[in-house]
């Protein structure tokens, strides 16, 4: 006997008519009625109306955080995103990430003296961890190294209702390597500190809240107004679900956070069993609303101090006039997709299966290295304006703007960012200035005859510095590639951000050793 379907708004909601259900039967057909996408579209809209009012209260934007904080903000009143993830504020497994610095948060923060950041988590929580620990652990490293001498703002600041005091205590303990650990990245902090004329201190907002009447001003602080935008709910309730937004590859039906604004009065207003057929239908209303298409191309992404460029968006371009001849790098399923390009390298297999990131990335970056060694192999280039202009770039999705998951590989941000990071490795002094790798590494580095020195310990070579004087390569080791890898992080934050961390360890160990003695077959 089939037994009947589960109940999908509450005016069906019957338990089933079968008198021997068991009560987890039961229980089931009630948990698949509140937590259907109907119930959480409801949810999202709702928590979106108090983050509306607490935007109106503070008078600061609002940064959502990647990636359930997103639904929470309408396009129209959002000011950028942010990648914080509460996995790095996770009990013992606190950290600093190095690939998720959030320096373009500070900008906004500085000229609007504090901003609002959003996010959620499941029933079962106060706060996510990413505001009760993660931004916490982030702010007051950064106090510590723009502001040394405000030792009131250096202790780490956490939520007592959320935050233990032991869990607080074993966290402080770490601030000290966390603070070396961004400080050894020596990246360019002047231009922060010119923005920053205060340290930074979080302000937790729930529902439970009171608002202020007005913005409020802080003589002493930029505030950092942490907004958990759903409301605690200790026990499942029928008609809410707390941190609706969470893993929403399981209940959106490919829905996205724009397109769910888009058509909110639609989606809202539609029969929950009538959303599975209607969302892989919904379009964009205008091609500037959609997060793929824009009325004109954007720009590269460069990777400062260098000349080095990154097309993570599918409408990038290069610029008309580049510094010097472009030298191309496309990432791509399609090696027929241009004939222009210098280089494509094929993400497709022949079994359509995926492959270890291992055994599939090391070859992608040895013939893009071999690419650049073969175009430069003994150039000089005086300084980072006068180096080879290169575009490493991703392949563009499907023409069709609808809700529909994009074919377009997973993993291309992160081969594109990997061929990034590897050649600003092996190419770049820490001023951005180009340098030619030795002659003595031969080309191609994966053919099967080649036999070369790891290049972690290749010869230094020498290239002019602005004065003339030669200047030597350094050290490739992993202090050298986290030093690169912040470069990224600074240019393309919620793309490295989001980077798998096996891409980072497949990076370095190609660098410091050479790709050699490894089975790519």
């Amino acid at each position: 006997m089939t037994p009947p379907p589960l109940p999908v708004t509450l005016d069906d909601l019957i338990f089933p008519a079968d008198q021997h259900a068991s009560l987890s039967t039961q229980l089931h057909a009630l948990h698949a009625s509140s937590n259907s996408a109907a119930n959480r579209l409801r949810s999202i809209h709702l928590d979106a109306l108090f983050v509306a009012a607490v935007a109106d209260a503070y008078a600061r934007p609002v940064f959502a955080n990647e990636r359930a904080g997103t639904w929470y903000v309408p396009p129209a009143r959002t000011a950028g995103s942010c990648y914080f993830k509460s996995t790095d504020g996770h009990a013992g497994e606190w950290s600093f990430s190095l690939r998720r610095l959030n320096l373009h948060v500070l900008d906004a923060v500085g000229r609007n003296d504090g901003v609002i950041i959003v996010d959620t988590t499941r029933r079962g929580k106060r706060m996510p961890d990413a505001l009760s620990k993660t931004i916490p652990i982030w702010l007051t490293v950064l106090n510590r190294v723009l502001f040394p001498t405000q030792k009131a703002f250096h202790s780490l600041p956490t939520p007592p209702t959320t935050v233990s005091h032991s869990e607080a205590a074993q966290i402080s303990a770490q601030l000290n390597a966390f603070t070396i650990h961004f400080t050894n990245l020596s990246l360019d902090l002047a231009t922060i500190r010119a923005v920053l004329t205060k340290p930074l201190k979080p302000l937790w907002v729930t529902p439970s809240t009171p608002l202020p009447l007005s913005p409020p001003f802080f003589a002493d602080f930029h505030p950092l107004i942490l907004v958990t935008a759903s409301r605690t709910t200790p026990h499942a309730e029928i008609d809410y679900v707390q941190g609706a937004a969470d893993d929403s590859e399981a209940w959106a039906h490919g829905l996205t956070p724009s397109l769910f604004w888009a058509h909110a009065p639609l989606l809202l207003g539609t029969p929950p069993t009538d959303l599975p057929s209607l969302i892989p239908t919904l379009t964009y209303p205008s091609p500037t609303l959609s997060p793929s298409s824009s009325s004109a191309p954007h720009q590269p992404t460069r990777i400062p101090p260098t000349n080095l460029h990154i097309a993570l968006s599918p409408s990038s371009s290069p610029p008309t006039n580049p510094p010097s001849k472009p030298l191309l790098i496309t990432i791509s399923t399609d090696s027929t997709r241009s004939t222009t390009l210098d280089l494509a390298l094929d993400l497709q297999t022949p079994s359509k299966k995926p492959i270890p990131l291992h055994r599939s990335l090391p070859p992608l970056l040895e013939k893009a290295v071999s690419f650049l060694l073969t175009s430069h192999p003994s150039s000089t280039w005086s300084t980072p304006s006068s180096s080879p202009y290169i575009l490493i770039s991703s392949p563009p999705p499907p023409s069709s703007e609808t809700s529909s998951p994009s074919p377009k590989p997973a993993n291309d941000t992160d081969i594109t960012l990997a061929i990034a990071l590897t050649l600003l490795t092996l190419f770049y002094a820490d001023d951005g200035q180009y340098l030619p790798v030795p002659v003595s590494i031969p080309v191609p580095i994966h053919s099967p005859a080649a036999v070369h020195p790891p290049l972690s310990s290749r010869s230094p070579t020498p290239a002019n510095d602005n004065n003339g004087n030669d200047k030597q390569s350094p050290t490739i080791n992993k202090s050298l590639t986290k030093r690169r890898l912040a470069w990224l992080a600074a240019a393309a934050p919620l793309e490295t951000g989001a980077m798998r961390g096996r891409v980072l360890g497949v990076v370095n160990n190609f660098v410091m050793g050479g790709g050699r003695g490894r089975d790519y077959s």
